[in-house]
């Protein structure tokens, strides 16, 4: 018999509603700079965690100095949310995935699983999200938390192949929780490739985020 991994994707309410545009973390000039730098000469398509620990920054300035043709990111709502989230749903249930979530913004968990689907247990103030039919991780994430939404195209060494991220942040600019497509060179289900693209998309409909000078 088979029991659900329970993992807390996100913690707590907000009554206060979204935060101000002003409260995570964007890249500076000179963020941007070493950024950038890292990851055309020393490691292609890192995985952000590693590189917010590797520089000491919060990870939405991480993704922020990252350039837009390969990372857009828009400020978040609870209604965008809910489209967004329907748009993972279309990826499909049985569509394979890598999970990251952290504690604190420090403590990274990185797992396989299939897609999260949103529950029927939804509603205004949470969103339950289940897979493998309840069979596989389910945790729930409160929509007023989630304050920035990047997708990320990372390119790798090899041309054509990318890491490719779907991630939620809170208003301190830790991650939430990151759908993990493709990563670096490594096999991937091309179903999520197809869906991730759908809901960069969507993103795309939306100012980016941390704009620089």
């Amino acid at each position: 018999m088979r029991f659900p991994m329970l993992a807390v994707l996100a913690a707590g309410l907000s009554l206060a509603g979204v935060a101000t545009a002003d409260n995570a973390p964007c890249a500076s000039a000179d963020d941007a700079r070493i950024v950038q730098q890292y990851y055309r000469d020393v490691r292609p398509a890192a995985p952000p965690p590693a590189v917010g620990r590797l520089f000491r920054m919060k990870e939405t300035a991480v993704v922020s100095a990252i350039d837009a043709a390969h990372a857009w990111g828009v400020r978040s709502d609870p209604v965008f949310f809910d489209q967004v989230w329907k748009s993972i749903d279309s990826w499909g249930a049985d569509t394979r995935i890598g999970l990251v979530f952290t504690s604190g913004g420090l403590h990274v968990w990185n797992f396989p699983s299939k897609v999260p689907q949103t529950w029927e247990t939804t509603d205004l103030l949470f969103y339950d999200m289940y897979a493998d039919k309840g069979d596989g991780v389910h945790g729930h994430i409160t929509q007023y938390d989630v304050d920035q939404i990047w997708a990320l195209q990372l390119p790798t060494k090899e041309e054509g192949k990318f890491t490719r991220i779907l991630s939620f942040y809170n208003t301190q600019g830790d991650l939430i929780v990151g759908l993990y497509v493709s990563e670096g060179t490594k096999a991937f289900d091309p179903r999520a490739v197809e869906g991730f693209e759908r809901t960069r998309e969507l993103l795309k409909t939306r100012p980016r985020a941390c704009v620089r000078d």
